[in-house]
């Protein structure tokens, strides 16, 4: 793989276009993020909002029952289903998101494997999902059974994850270009490598995300920039496109956030919060 250069604020910028008087809801992107577990609830919450705030029209969670009242007081913009009513309407989403928050219990596995057979449309993995692919024979099936739809799929590990992913107990001496071709000639997905300089690669290509700071290294922060991809795919946007994107905004969001709270304070809602002013920045670069 050959690292192209630093995703620029104009870049992003170009995505976030004026908005036509006459349109509804669901111009602007329908997506269902599968998140959660029991104690969970925030994971749902926090990639929720940051796709709300990314622009989506719609989000819908697909989460335990038991989650449903304490989401809908976080994040009552938010539309929760269940496992049978989501699964049955896949085709109707146009991106989704699953693994934040999930956990790797049989029934977990059970419906990530649905979403991977069935979800033809854009779709992100990351965190529990993740390691479902790498720990999970049924998951693992049905990842490799999604052949055309690789392209339309993005996983987004941090370098633990990226270990599991590949097999490995450390991926110590491997610079980050290594793993990132190592994960597309196993996986065959959009590959966002986590941290700092944050790599999203695909095919022969490498970006390098200029934004971010320590200070995101905190609970939740992955689960935003999960909500933020996905809304941009379920914008319309491809999957390597949304990614550098969501990466820029993402981080752009978090220094924007740092800014005002400093590092060493700054939460997973600092850095929401901060998404319409990063938004805001980067139409203004085109």
């Amino acid at each position: 793989m050959e690292i192209k250069g630093y995703t620029e604020g104009e870049f992003a910028g170009r995505l976030f276009l004026p908005r036509l008087a006459d349109s509804h809801k669901g111009d602007y992107g329908r997506v269902l993020i599968a998140a959660g577990s029991f104690g969970m609830a925030g994971a749902c919450a926090f990639s929720a909002k940051s796709a709300l705030k990314t622009g989506s029209g719609l989000v819908m969670i697909l989460t335990p029952e038991g989650n449903v009242p304490v989401l809908q007081i976080l994040c009552p913009e938010a539309v929760c289903l269940s496992a049978r009513d989501a699964l049955g309407r896949l085709a109707g989403f146009d991106a989704a998101a699953a693994g934040s928050g999930k956990g790797k219990s049989s029934e977990a596995g059970d419906v990530l494997s649905e979403i991977l057979a069935g979800c033809e449309r854009p779709l992100l993995l990351d965190a529990d999902g993740l390691n479902m692919v790498s720990e999970n024979k049924k998951v693992a099936d049905a990842f490799r059974r999604r052949k055309e739809n690789l392209k339309k799929t993005v996983i987004t590990p941090h370098m633990g994850e990226a270990a599991r992913l590949l097999g490995k107990d450390s991926l110590k001496g491997m610079r980050k270009e290594e793993i990132c071709q190592a994960l597309f000639e196993r996986y065959g997905a959009v590959t966002v490598l986590k941290g700092h300089e944050t790599f999203v690669a695909y095919e022969n290509e490498i970006w390098i995300n200029p934004t971010g700071n320590p200070g995101m290294a905190t609970a939740g922060s992955g689960d935003a920039l999960t909500g933020i991809i996905v809304s941009l795919m379920g914008q319309g946007h491809d999957p390597l496109t949304a990614a550098r994107a969501g990466v820029y905004l993402h981080g752009l969001a978090g220094d924007l956030a740092a800014e005002e709270k400093g590092e060493y304070s700054l939460t997973v809602l600092d850095i929401i919060e901060k998404l319409p002013d990063a938004v805001i920045q980067v139409s203004r670069c085109k």
